[in-house]
């Protein structure tokens, strides 16, 4: 190991984590302002509430 370090790499090393936070600061950004939306998995079933649906729900709990 050399008695005298490079000081060309430590700045290098020492940029890095600063980068990389920088980084995921401005893509944090950019996707909090796109809503996300999601596909719609066939496989899923929809739930719908009707009138009939909510009738029956609101006399079960009585």
């Amino acid at each position: 190991m050399p008695d005298k370090l490079d000081p060309i790499r430590r700045r290098l090393l020492a940029g890095v984590p600063l980068a990389s936070v920088s980084l995921a600061l401005g893509a944090g950004t950019a996707e909090a302002a796109a809503p996300i939306v999601l596909p719609v998995d066939p496989r899923q079933p929809q739930f719908v509430t009707t009138d009939h649906v909510a009738t029956y729900y609101r006399l079960s709990r009585s």
